[in-house]
């Protein structure tokens, strides 16, 4: 690819790649494509196509000069398309690798093919064959339906309600608030027009930009932050040394959508206006999980991060909890005891807090449920990152979890005793997050699904729909009363 950048690195290219980029979010997760083998086909190529290009506009970013290069007739067409190729290919690969290194190094398979010309094959097989679809039906599943169970708007991408978190740690770090900085975006991405006969995106003067945002009175210096903390330079890009197989790099198409580029009459912003909302969509969503472009973090605003956070966890505890509510099930949180003054179960410092712990008299089931508010990506380094944090690490959310489960089983007696019922059928346990993880392929002996899922596989079974727990051997101890 690096071959052909110098007949591509300009506004022509850029604006090129960014009107496909556009083109292609018509068809955003299939909508529209009636034959299912089609929709399919485009589900496993919209993220690759999407991510090429981003990381296409980057690389044209970081070489892109103000001359338009000298090509013969039918040659800008033909490096556009292999450019891309490769590019789809490049991320297909940096994921594929990711996969066998972090993910499933045990349960890859590399097949060559000799005969014809050199190709290969990446497939994982064995205990996690067809992970793939299971992970796509099962984000597709929730997104269909997550409104109905988790409410509308969402904590996490609802900026109104992260201002009261943050507001006044930007207005006293900067002189403009949080809100404010996101307005300052939202107008840009809004309030721009494309060139007339050209590609219907959009190439405006930078400095044009902060000085029409400057007349509401704002400060000029923060509102060159805001609008910095969504753009992507040549000089950040060449300086983190971006790269299409670290995800996590600061600098990339992901929570910033303006691409900067030179221009005889100075810095011009280049973008998407489908990919820029997309990306402040993500960049508003971090936030939450205490993510801030690095031009907004000061000791003020990681603070507000922190209380922002916190928030976000007792949010979703609650939503977890209104949820079984529905259901039949009663209970909330519990600290140090269960029960009332009458009648308390003190619960092992090793066992810690539950988040929820409740009963279905119905069903005469005891129920347990862990609540975790996480993030999670759709690329195989995030899902490193989960598995760590789920599973792998020492004091990991599934080793505490256990020994709940472990302490309410031994002691379901009691605990149904101060609930004032009679002998318990089980324990019902689960843990619970808000989109799905890849951390549930992992964990064999409770399961870790969405809110979303739990509820529509409850409905589906008309009841608790996993097995129960059961008793380990790695007792935490029975309780007694007090």
């Amino acid at each position: 690819m690096q071959a052909l950048m110098p007949k591509i690195a300009c506004r022509d290219g850029a604006e090129f790649y960014l009107y496909q980029y556009d083109q292609a979010l018509h068809i955003l997760h299939g909508e529209g494509i009636v034959d299912k083998r089609e929709r399919e086909i485009w589900e496993w190529a919209e993220p690759r196509l999407t991510r090429a290009i981003k990381y296409l506009v980057e690389r044209i970013c970081m070489e892109a000069s103000t001359a338009r290069p000298v090509l013969e007739a039918g040659e800008p067409a033909f490096a556009a398309e292999l450019a891309l190729i490769c590019a789809e290919s490049m991320v297909d690969l940096a994921h594929e690798s990711e996969l066998v290194h972090s993910v499933f190094p045990v349960d890859c398979v590399v097949r060559i093919f000799t005969s014809g010309p050199p190709d290969f094959n990446i497939a994982i097989e064995g205990a996690h064959a067809g992970y793939d679809r299971v992970f796509s039906d099962r984000v597709i599943r929730d997104r269909e339906s997550r409104k109905q169970f988790v409410g509308f708007p969402q904590f996490d991408n609802h900026t109104a309600t992260h201002q009261d978190y943050l507001d006044a740690a930007f207005s006293h770090s900067f002189g403009m608030s949080y809100g404010e900085f996101i307005a300052a975006i939202i107008a840009v991405i809004d309030g721009c027009l494309p060139a007339p006969n050209y590609f219907p995106t959009l190439f405006v003067d930078r400095r044009g930009v902060i000085n029409e945002l400057a007349k509401s009175g704002r400060d000029r210096p923060a509102i060159e932050r805001a609008i910095d903390g969504f753009s992507i330079s040549a000089e950040s890009l060449i300086a983190e040394g971006r790269m299409v197989w670290k995800p996590k790099q600061e600098n990339r198409a992901y929570r910033r959508g303006f691409y900067v580029f030179p221009h005889e009459n100075g810095p011009h912003l280049a973008f998407s206006r489908a990919m820029a909302r997309e990306n402040l969509c993500q960049l508003v969503n971090w936030v939450c999980y205490k993510r801030l472009p690095v031009e907004w973090e000061t000791a003020a605003t990681r603070r507000a991060l922190d209380n922002l956070a916190r928030a976000g966890s007792k949010w979703f505890e609650d939503t977890v909890c209104r949820n079984l509510n529905t259901l039949g099930v009663v209970g909330r949180r519990v600290r140090r005891t269960v029960g009332s003054p009458q009648r308390l179960l003190r619960i092992p410092v090793p066992v810690g807090e539950i988040d929820f712990l409740g009963y279905h008299s119905h069903q005469k089931l005891l129920v347990l449920v862990e609540s975790k508010m996480v993030m999670t990506g759709l690329e195989a380094r995030y899902w490193r990152d989960d598995i760590d944090e789920f599973v792998l690490r020492r004091g990991s959310y599934a080793e505490r979890f256990r020994r709940k489960i472990a302490w309410v089983v031994e002691n379901r007696d009691a605990i149904s005793a101060v609930f004032g019922l009679g002998p318990v059928v089980g324990v019902g346990a689960a843990m619970l997050t808000l989109y799905p993880c890849i951390a549930r392929a992992f964990i064999p002996d409770f399961p870790c699904v969405s809110l979303t899922e739990f509820m529509l596989d409850y409905e589906c079974k008309s009841g608790w729909p996993y097995p129960l727990a059961c008793a380990r051997s790695d007792r935490i101890g029975v309780a007694r009363l007090l």
